[in-house]
């Protein structure tokens, strides 16, 4: 039976986490582990996707996967960059190792765009240079994508990745016999579950303590982006029903051009789409945000 386990890290979130934290099941009857590291994003600023990226890597050579079974999606405009303190180095937490150290990468620059990627994971040898996921019905495939994101969207750099063709993709390698279960985790889950796994690995109290001062710190931040969500629409909308409205259902985008204008705070850009398509004012919706982020500030009891 295999696996398709994708990860899908749209917002980067770099953690320092026990290489055991991923433990992978091991194939049955003779399958072989897979995996397609992916950093979509590429800039000095983007830092951390190219990192996770080197980290996963790490991670995975130390549960024995072979490079032939790794294939390994990243721009490389970061160890070399003038603006790196540290030539040829690349952490993914303070003070970390360098997990750029003995990457191969078989996709960089301009390789690494949606059409390839898709390629790759299909297994289509005849549309790339390089090397796919070639696994068969026996094997797990384990998809770690890294970059920005938004509702439907997964960024690529200049580009972007539409969640039909990311779907069309999966499908093709159900149908074709390349995965049989799929596993997934919301991407805005991933730091928490990684988190809370990883306590159950740790060899010290001081490590567990570090774990859960992490675990605080994000739901800390969650309560943040909510309440100031909360205060922009209420700021926007004027109407307390209309606010709970906005905020507890999920519409479909057509209104893009009010849409594309407001994109802040990417994990609740639903509401956003909310309130375009509940025909809220762009003008309200703009004068709320520049209202509750460069004058209020949020505070949490």
């Amino acid at each position: 039976m295999e696996r398709l386990f994708v990860l899908c890290c749209v917002f980067g979130l770099s953690l320092s986490l026990p290489s055991n934290v991923f433990e992978f099941e091991q194939p049955q009857n003779g399958g072989n582990h897979w995996a397609l590291l992916v950093a979509g994003s590429n800039g000095y600023f983007n830092y951390r996707h190219q990192a996770d990226v080197c980290h996963a890597y790490q991670i995975l050579h130390a549960h024995g996967i072979p490079d032939e079974r790794i294939v390994v999606m990243m721009y490389d405009d970061i160890a070399e960059n003038s603006e790196n303190p540290v030539k040829g180095n690349l952490i993914n937490h303070p003070d970390g190792p360098n997990v750029y150290e003995g990457i191969i990468k078989d996709y960089t620059g301009k390789e690494v765009n949606p059409e390839t990627f898709l390629s790759v994971l299909k297994g289509e040898k005849d549309k790339v240079n390089g090397k796919v996921i070639d696994s068969g019905p026996n094997d797990h495939v384990f998809v770690n994508f890294v970059d920005h994101g938004a509702p439907g969207i997964l960024g690529f750099g200049s580009k972007t990745l539409k969640a039909k063709k990311l779907m069309d993709a999966i499908m093709f390698m159900h149908d074709n016999k390349k995965y049989d279960k799929a596993d997934k985790v919301k991407s805005e889950d991933v730091p928490l579950e990684s988190l809370r796994r990883s306590l159950n690995l740790v060899s010290s109290k001081e490590e567990a303590v570090n774990i859960q001062q992490q675990i605080e710190q994000i739901l800390k931040e969650r309560e943040v982006v909510n309440k100031t969500m909360k205060q922009i629409i209420a700021m926007a909308t004027d109407d307390h029903v209309l606010t709970t409205n906005v905020m507890e259902t999920r519409h479909k985008i057509s209104a893009w051009d009010c849409y594309e204008e407001n994109d802040y705070a990417l994990r609740k850009l639903y509401m956003f789409v909310n309130m375009c398509e509940m025909h809220v004012p762009r003008e309200a919706i703009n004068a709320a945000i520049e209202e509750v982020c460069n004058v209020g500030k949020v505070n949490i009891q």
